[in-house]
């Protein structure tokens, strides 16, 4: 593999943890909650039980669990696995799209800010500290926006 198609998988693989990550972000900031978005545990929120990292893998642990949760088997909303699924394809295919090019990460990352701005207004933002969070949680993504905007600096630099 190429130097170039490997930047491109590290990107979509990117794109793949901001998936599942899009899943507790969101969650942390729509009606009902009051967990911060900096708080990197994932828990079921029946038992209250902490999930381990393996089975953090957005997508794929939802498949090998078959949407349950390990510890007391209930169900794991499909709506969970919707979004992870959503934002992944969309930010991916937005960058193939655009050839994986800076404006490319660019337009992906606003999809994802336009995915989150959706479901808060589909669903309700939460009643207090909504504007902390929600800026909290919009820098947390600007690292990762930086961190594939490298990526994809360094992927326009090999094509040059």
């Amino acid at each position: 593999m190429d130097k170039t198609n490997l930047i491109r998988v590290a990107i979509c693989l990117t794109y793949y943890h901001i998936g599942g990550l899009a899943t507790t972000n969101i969650e942390r900031l729509l009606k009902g909650s009051n967990m911060s978005v900096t708080n990197s545990k994932c828990f079921c929120p029946v038992c209250k039980k902490r999930i381990k990292c393996f089975f953090q893998l957005p997508i794929i642990s939802y498949i090998i669990c078959r949407g349950k949760c390990l510890e007391c088997s209930s169900k794991i909303p499909v709506k969970s696995l919707v979004l992870e699924i959503t934002v992944f394809a969309v930010m991916t295919v937005t960058s193939i799209l655009f050839d994986f090019s800076p404006v490319g990460v660019l337009i992906s990352f606003t999809a994802y800010e336009i995915i989150k701005i959706i479901c808060i207004v589909i669903n309700g933002k939460r009643e207090n500290g909504f504007a902390k969070e929600y800026v909290i949680s919009v820098l947390l993504m600007f690292i990762f926006f930086i961190m594939t905007e490298f990526m994809a600096l360094l992927l326009y630099s090999i094509k040059s």
